[in-house]
């Protein structure tokens, strides 16, 4: 879909995706380390 855009639009899109890229894996982090004080099962 990105790809299909001009390439100012699609810039744009990709600068997007990386922050939100960042965010997830910074949220995934407090999450992993969280989890680990919380005794939750993995299965």
């Amino acid at each position: 879909m990105i790809n299909s855009c001009d390439d100012e639009t699609a810039q744009g899109f990709l600068e997007r995706v990386n922050k939100l890229k960042k965010v997830y894996d910074e949220m995934s982090e407090i999450y992993q380390q969280s989890k680990g004080d919380a005794d939750i099962p993995l299965s």
